[in-house]
This record gives structure tokens, sequence and C-alpha cells, in this order.
């Protein structure tokens, strides 16, 4: 990253991470960008998440990839499921699982967790369904079950995580290195020029 170290007391991404190859590469820069006391509040979807938010198919990134997955994702498309549907379902199937394939990572929990295991990891999926919730007593409603939302909210959409770095001599993960690069794809689902092939 082309940041100077200690230059952020807080990090965002929303919907970043499972379109990053290297993600070890990518939370030793968070590291080194993060001052001390900083904060991270990252949105991404794990491997547990049962929808494939970018195309909006049911277990497409779960299925091994060959005739079986382009049969149902067809089929599914085919009945009205999918995001950006501009496509006949047989080339928006094969462009949108291709994409898929190409730009999207669904981890583990457990490597996540592994992979940011300088940080203090805390659920914020019940504070996000509050914030969007814009009826008072849905807010109300809502201000109760966090653990039950968390469950929902990584199973259908995506895991919200505040970050913290763990207060101990040999917390940071140490690599301080200014030239280290990280490189990612684009965190947004394919638009309809992409898919049209212009």
């Amino acid at each position: 990253m082309p940041f100077a170290t200690d230059s952020f007391d807080l990090i965002i991404s929303n919907m970043v991470l499972e379109h990053v190859a290297d993600l070890e590469l990518t939370v030793r820069e968070f590291d080194r960008v993060l001052k001390s006391g900083g904060v991270m509040r990252h949105h991404f979807p794990s491997r547990a998440v049962l929808r494939e938010g970018h195309i909006g198919i049911p277990l497409a990134h779960r299925l091994p990839r060959g005739r079986l997955r382009t049969g149902y994702t067809r089929a599914l498309r085919t009945i009205g499921l999918g995001t950006q549907r501009d496509l006949p379902p047989r080339e928006w199937t094969r462009r949108s699982l291709d994409w898929v394939d190409r730009y999207c990572l669904y981890r583990p929990y457990r490597e996540i967790a592994r992979t940011f295991a300088a940080f203090e990891i805390q659920a914020r999926e019940a504070d996000y369904c509050r914030f969007r919730a814009r009826a008072p007593l849905l807010r109300r409603m809502l201000s109760r079950g966090a653990r039950v939302q968390t469950v929902l909210l990584r199973r259908l959409a995506f895991m919200a995580l505040e970050m913290r770095r763990r207060q101990t001599p040999d917390a940071s993960l140490q690599v301080r290195s200014r030239s280290a690069r990280v490189h990612s794809h684009c965190a947004c689902s394919p638009s309809s020029s992409e898919t049209s092939g212009s």
C-alpha cells in the first residue's frame, strides 16, 4: 500500500476481502499502516455463506465446477433468480460462473481467524442489523438475539468484523516493508459491460 507506517486510526473494507488473492500480505499491510490503538471494520463473506451474493445464486460458489453446477445455476436463472439478468440464461450462466471462479475466494472462518491472528476479532453483525433497520420497532426487536443475527447474517450475506491489534509484545506481525504491495481484484459484481463483452 502506498501509505506510510502508522497512517490510519481506522481501516474499513466493504465486500473487498473475498476478492483478495494474498490475504496474508494484505493483513500484514493493514498491520503496518494501522496506528497503535487503531480499529478495523471488515464486511465480507466467508465460505459459510449460502447465497453467492455477486450473482445471486444460492450455493453457486460451493458446488464443484462442472455440468451439475452449470445446469443448476442456469435453471435458477431461468426461473428468475440471479442479478443483472440482461443476457440469455445460457450466456449469463457461463459468464457469471467464470467471474465468480476468477475473482472470488470464499475462505473458511478458521482460516480467516488464523490469518488475522494478531488481532482481536469481535462479531458486529447485530450492530450492523440495528444500523440498517429503519423502523424504531424493528430496532428494538433487534436489540435482542445478537447470536441469532450473527449466524443468520453470516449464512445469508456476510460477516461484519471489528478488529483491534492484540496488546502483547509479539502481537504485531512485524512486517513493516514499505515496498510491500497489495494487489486485489475489483470488489464489484460484474457490470453489464463486463458480462456483455464490451
